[in-house]
């Protein structure tokens, strides 16, 4: 099985995962009205776009998303909200390094 599809294979795996210790770690989430900037990359980066957009929708707060690549989070966030598979992911602890 190539990496890609071991990557696909292992997506259910982990959202079931994260269901699991969702108990845990809501009251890390952003509170109604914060400013959020989200960053991620790749499909991370696809979940942080799909989490603002609902995230605002719902009436929650000002929420942004970005490539960590491209983050500006030197704009006035109250809280960053980074989204990450696998914890080591060099363009997102690069951003957050440089985060204020």
């Amino acid at each position: 099985m190539s990496h890609t599809r071991r990557e696909i294979a292992s997506q259910p795996d982990c959202w079931e995962r994260v269901l699991g210790e969702l108990p845990v770690h809501a009251p890390a989430l952003p509170a109604p009205g914060e400013r959020v900037a989200v960053i991620g990359c790749g499909t991370s980066l696809f979940m942080a776009q799909s989490y603002a957009h609902l995230r605002e929708a719902a009436g929650l707060g000002l929420t942004d998303a970005y490539p960590a690549s491209e983050a500006k989070l030197h704009r006035a966030y109250d809280r960053i909200l980074a989204l990450t598979r696998s914890g080591t992911t060099t363009e997102v602890l690069d951003a957050l390094a440089a985060a204020p």
